[in-house]
């Protein structure tokens, strides 16, 4: 399969985008990172990657697109842009910032206990939870939650497919 052109150059672009979004909220610190608005950010700019390989690729093959075709350019770009991002990721946790995992987790276990979440865990329970919560923050575990993120990337990308397509009248 040959990805196309446009996808490579807005998803790198979206993914360029979205790693200095990432590097500006890990100088301001974790909280900054886990706040909802990086992660809204984040999602703008993969679905703007998305949308405009799609539309350079229709521009380019003549103002029409078939659904598969614009799947798989936005498919493509969103992949892209994400694997940019993971690869940021491990760099940080694993050669910037050993302690990087530790801290999420502490941050994420205080703002699980400020919103009374944690409470809703039962005691015998809470080990496993933050064990799994521990080991998705490991490079092995964000490479899976790469991974199964591409599904939900997959969904955008058919909701993205169909809004953009265009046929050729002439070909009927």
């Amino acid at each position: 399969m040959k990805i196309p052109l446009f996808a490579w150059q807005h998803g790198a672009a979206a993914g360029a985008m979205m790693i200095l979004l990432k590097l500006a909220s890990y100088i301001m610190g974790v909280e900054m990172m886990l706040n909802q608005w990086v992660s809204f950010a984040s999602f703008a700019l993969v679905l703007a990657g998305m949308l405009m390989a799609v539309t350079a690729t229709r521009k380019t093959e003549g103002g029409f697109i078939s659904f598969g075709r614009a799947f798989l350019v936005a498919f493509s770009a969103a992949a892209i842009s994400t694997l940019l991002v993971l690869l940021l990721d491990l760099v940080l946790g694993t050669l910037v910032d050993p302690q990087l995992n530790e801290k999420i987790l502490r941050v994420t276990k205080q703002s699980w206990e400020d919103s009374g979440m944690l409470s809703l865990i039962p005691k015998a329970e809470l080990e496993g939870v933050l064990a799994q919560l521990k080991w998705t923050l490991q490079p092995m575990g964000q490479s899976v939650s790469w991974l199964l993120g591409l599904v939900f990337w997959s969904i955008v990308a058919l909701i993205v497919g169909a809004i953009m397509k265009r046929i050729d009248p002439q070909q009927f």
